[in-house]
């Protein structure tokens, strides 16, 4: 991945709360409590709460995106064009 898709994408590490070497669980874990923390309908009518929520929604699957994209492109990169 280019640094210039990684300078406009958000730090799904900070939004996940986790740090930067976390593992598949501890990023699992920690998106599950702050998925209760911040679901919408223990917080009704709240709009913050609801951007929280997504913010933290795409967070967890852009990383797992993220994930499978580096994981692809170093299968195929060792693989020579």
């Amino acid at each position: 991945m280019d640094d210039n898709h990684r300078s406009t994408s958000k730090d799904y590490y900070k939004v996940l709360e986790v740090d930067y070497d976390a593992t598949d669980e501890a990023i699992k874990l920690n998106y599950r409590k702050l998925a209760l923390k911040w679901h919408p309908d223990k917080h009704k009518g709240d709009c913050a709460v609801t951007e929280k929520f997504q913010e933290i929604n795409e967070a967890y699957t852009g990383d797992l995106f993220v994930l499978a994209y580096e994981l692809f492109d170093l299968t195929f990169a060792s693989r020579g064009s």
